[in-house]
């Protein structure tokens, strides 16, 4: 690596750190939390059977993405995970990592005891391409994760937290 560039990385990553230490300690615990479970999640997308995968999104909702109406304290809870998990995903190289971000989320839901739900949804675009899946989770009102494009989803499937 060229010098020049090796001193442009290094000024990017100091910015960065100084940014990071200027937010909530919470917020970058739980970003970090995001950041690195996310790996293994996206791994059992893979190796664990979708049975076992379903089991582990709790209770099967059907099309109600219904959730418990939340207290004070889990709103709070669900508006700082949503934030750490947003500020997660802005430094991650995964792509098309929709459901391993939603078990990463519902882990960290179910910890905080925020009542929560995944959603699974489909997308069928009008040009030929294959149909798009996409997972998000929804705790009250608030898109905990995979918020983006919600719209163009049609929901198929809804796991209420136990």
């Amino acid at each position: 690596m060229p010098v020049g560039r090796s001193t442009q990385t290094f000024t990017i990553a100091l910015r960065k750190v100084k940014t990071a230490l200027r937010l909530p300690p919470h917020i970058v615990t739980l970003a970090s939390a995001f950041w690195l479970l996310t790996w293994p999640a996206k791994l059992s997308t893979y190796l664990v059977p979708s049975d076992w995968l379903v089991r582990a999104m709790g209770e099967d909702t059907g099309l109600e993405p219904a959730t418990s109406p939340l207290d004070e304290q889990q709103t709070r809870h669900a508006h700082d995970i949503a934030d750490a998990f947003a500020l997660a995903s802005r430094y991650t190289v995964l792509r098309d990592a929709c459901l391993a971000q939603a078990l990463v989320a519902r882990l960290i839901m179910s910890m905080t005891r925020t009542p929560h739900a995944i959603c699974l949804g489909v997308n069928r675009p009008d040009t030929g391409k294959p149909i798009e899946a996409h997972a998000y989770v929804m705790a009250g009102g608030i898109v905990i994760c995979g918020g983006k494009d919600l719209h163009k989803y049609t929901l198929v499937r809804s796991f209420r937290s136990r």
